[in-house]
């Protein structure tokens, strides 16, 4: 559950912040907290969560709420089930304006996970398995996170991505939209943008391999290097800002190359 908010944090270009504990309402519902205002899009929520969900076998059928820290009033919420038919994902492409709100989520269905004990070994039973107790899987989910979190807390300082052979760190052009990599920035038609300074080390990545098909390896490894803060889907989260962001000129494009990484493209 920590993973979630994690992610969410994420999104709001914040890899440095703590997050608070969760908490357990019950054994089967859980509040998520935030030490500051969160700003969130519907469409990347629900992708978060489920990437988590299937990820770490979390759970089948999920219910979340997202509610307002005053008056508990419930601001955006969806539910998810085995099928298609039983997604109720309202308010897709609306995003919500920034502001104190807390998660709360309750498992439906907990998705099953099996083991071999050493007594289906003995006696060859290769195609049984035992079942994890509810707990000891809960247990084992919470040991991992806490693992993780403790090796953030204690990551090497990020690796700085190498200036562009142009030796022009200041300022470069991309299409019509200038961008200065130090100033975390960038700026069409006089209209200037901030950037996170994750942001700002993709496309300053992506640039020096401008027209060029990048593996999602390469990139990962470029600009979060060995600080171990990411899952699977963070890249694709930071493609689609940085792609919001651009989106006033047209003659930039982030093209995603199926099954090999994104491409930079300046017509």
């Amino acid at each position: 559950m920590r993973m979630i908010a994690h992610q969410i944090m994420l999104w709001q270009g914040d890899s440095i912040q703590a997050i608070p504990p969760v908490i357990a309402l019950d054994e089967a519902a859980y509040r998520i907290n935030f030490n500051s205002d969160i700003q969130f899009e519907p469409a990347t929520l629900v992708d978060f969560i489920g990437q988590i969900m299937v990820d770490y076998k979390i759970a089948q059928e999920y219910r979340v709420q997202v509610k307002s820290c005053i008056g508990d009033s419930i601001i955006y919420s969806f539910q998810m089930g085995e099928s298609e038919a039983e997604d109720i994902v309202p308010c897709i492409g609306r995003i919500q304006e920034k502001a104190c709100y807390y998660l709360q989520i309750k498992i439906l269905s907990v998705a099953p996970v099996a083991i071999r004990t050493a007594e289906n070994e003995t006696e060859g039973l290769s195609q049984e398995s035992a079942m994890v107790p509810n707990w000891l899987y809960y247990l084992i989910i919470l040991m991992v996170l806490i693992a993780s979190l403790g090796y953030i807390k204690f990551k090497k300082a990020k690796k700085p991505i190498p200036a562009r052979e142009d030796g022009n760190k200041e300022m470069q052009q991309i299409g019509a939209t200038a961008f200065s990599q130090q100033n975390l920035s960038i700026s069409y038609n006089n209209v200037k943008t901030e950037l996170s300074a994750k942001e700002a080390d993709l496309l300053a990545f992506l640039a020096q391999h401008l027209n060029q098909r990048v593996e999602k390896e390469r990139i990962l490894k470029a600009v979060w290097g060995d600080e171990g803060d990411y899952v699977g889907r963070t890249l694709d989260v930071f493609i689609s800002k940085l792609r919001k962001k651009l989106a006033d000129d047209s003659s930039i494009r982030i093209v995603n190359i199926r099954g090999v990484g994104y491409q930079l493209l300046v017509e």
